[in-house]
């Protein structure tokens, strides 16, 4: 079975690897495609077409953001975006609004570490190239200076819901953030969707799915085989199922491919190849 991996995150965000590494590595594992899914910026997406026309290689690919929303009593949801053409330029104002709501977010992170004694600062990982950053980036920087061994531990400890250096983004909505992916054209698609581990949840997929939600991610290393399969027995059958690796380069991720959609139904839904 082929598989297209739908959730690939470059260094054009929080992944450590380029755009040319990814797919050099997607031709070399024989992996039948793949999405690019950065969050909150599609920068890396005309160089990925640009590689593929190059080498004259038919390996299926569709541009892809992840948008980090808020959603009332559920808290933040992730949202993936899907687009076979360039209609995701009409989000251009969304995706600058995302970055600056990152920026503010990531100093006042690091201000709060500071304050419990984490020696770090964030000029020296927040540049001004129009790379949105993100937990991720903090927490290496900690790994690198020696208070972590892994950015796992660093989220465990300090940087995860709940926990004292926590800061919630900027409260941009779930519903709105699907209806601008749909009013341009694309597929909106509930990332890693944990929360469905507790049933009381499912009110807030309902109510997604009723606002526009095209599609869940229920193959990904956060998704258990149980709960993937109550999710495909659960849901209507014209409902998109996606997976994806949610590949960021480190050691304790998942490798590219590991997870994704099955070649014919990426083919059935998205087109026999995503030209943006």
């Amino acid at each position: 079975m082929k598989l297209v991996d739908m959730h690939i995150h470059s260094d054009h965000s929080d992944g450590l690897w380029s755009v040319d590494k990814i797919v050099r590595h997607v031709l070399d594992i024989g992996l039948a495609g793949f999405a690019l899914t950065d969050h909150d910026n599609f920068d890396g997406i005309d160089k990925v077409v640009s590689i593929l026309k190059s080498r004259k290689n038919e390996v299926l690919f569709i541009a892809g953001c992840e948008f980090s929303t808020y959603l009332e009593e559920a808290g933040e949801l992730h949202v993936l975006g899907y687009f076979s053409d360039h209609s995701y330029l009409g989000m251009a104002d969304l995706i600058q609004e995302f970055k600056k709501s990152r920026v503010t977010r990531a100093y006042r992170m690091v201000e709060c570490l500071k304050t419990h004694g984490f020696q770090l600062e964030a000029d020296d990982f927040i540049k001004n190239d129009g790379i949105p950053v993100g937990r991720m980036h903090i927490a290496r920087e900690l790994v690198k200076k020696g208070y972590f061994p892994t950015a796992d531990a660093v989220f465990e400890k300090v940087l995860r819901v709940g926990s004292p250096c926590y800061i919630p983004r900027k409260e941009i909505h779930t519903i709105a953030v699907i209806e601008a992916i749909k009013k341009n054209r694309g597929k909106a698609v509930l990332a890693h969707p944990s929360m469905l581990y507790n049933a009381w949840n499912w009110k807030h997929l309902d109510k997604l799915i009723k606002n526009g939600l095209d599609g869940l991610e229920c193959r990904h290393p956060k998704i258990s085989q149980g709960l993937a399969k109550k999710i495909e027995d659960t849901l209507p059958k014209e409902f998109i199922l996606t997976g994806g690796s949610d590949f960021h380069g480190d050691s304790s991720q998942e490798e590219i491919g590991k997870y994704g959609m099955e070649q014919s139904e990426f083919v059935k839904i998205f087109g026999q190849f995503a030209d943006s």
